[in-house]
């Protein structure tokens, strides 16, 4: 159960008794105790009283016993709560005894598409590709346990190059050049053509002879 919905259900009561009308408690969470109520300072001027004496009579008035290990009146008008360890362990015991562990499924499903690293085939995988990969499959769990019907989706990239070369064939010729690095002549595209003179890519659609290079591994790890 939510322990503010909790604690709110247990001051709606006193608040409104004190008040002559429904209030909402305003319950939150509190850095000087567990949970803290702010209800009483917005009630101060319609009231005409002291908030601290609106949150005295609250707590007069509140069945906090079995939740509360205290509850006090602090600052202009506070109510300070702080929650008792045997209501949490009851809690705990009553979460550990449902299926579910206190989660209730949808009663509206949806229909969700989780897509995840979507890998580029034509290069390296990284640790980016893990990282989306365990999010995705995360969320995925998280609206499969909520009752959603989820959509696992995990294209490949780039299909175009890899998959096209090989119906095309490659007419190799000999290895030219000398040292370490050499060049052969490849029919590729010359999107992803090398030449050698140019030290750099060309582009255009026609289909020509290119050049594939073959690098020893110093030279691939130095970027040359």
């Amino acid at each position: 159960m939510d322990l503010e919905r909790l604690l709110s259900d247990r001051l709606a009561p006193a608040f409104a008794e004190v008040a002559g009308a429904p209030v909402d408690p305003l319950v939150r969470r509190s850095p000087r105790a567990d949970f803290q109520s702010d209800a009483a300072l917005a009630l101060a001027r319609r009231l005409g009283r002291p908030p601290r004496d609106i949150a005295a009579a609250v707590l007069e008035r509140a069945v906090l016993d079995d939740v509360c290990a205290s509850a006090e009146v602090s600052g202009p008008g506070f109510l300070n709560l702080t929650i008792a360890d045997r209501a949490l362990a009851d809690l705990a015991a009553g979460l550990a005894g449902d299926a579910r562990l206190g989660v209730p499924s949808t009663t509206a499903p949806q229909t969700v598409v989780v897509d995840y690293s979507a890998p580029n085939v034509a290069k390296e995988m990284h640790v980016g590709h893990l990282r989306s990969t365990v999010i995705g499959d995360a969320a995925v769990r998280l609206l499969e346990w909520l009752g959603h019907r989820v959509v696992r989706v995990n294209h490949l990239g780039d299909w175009g190059t890899p998959f096209g070369m090989p119906p095309i064939g490659r007419r190799t010729t000999s290895w030219t050049g000398s040292g370490c690095c050499r060049w052969r002549a490849t029919p590729r595209p010359t999107f992803s053509t090398f030449t050698p003179e140019s030290g750099r890519c060309s582009g255009g659609p026609e289909r020509t002879p290119g050049w594939t290079r073959r690098s020893c591994s110093p030279c691939r790890r130095s970027g040359r």
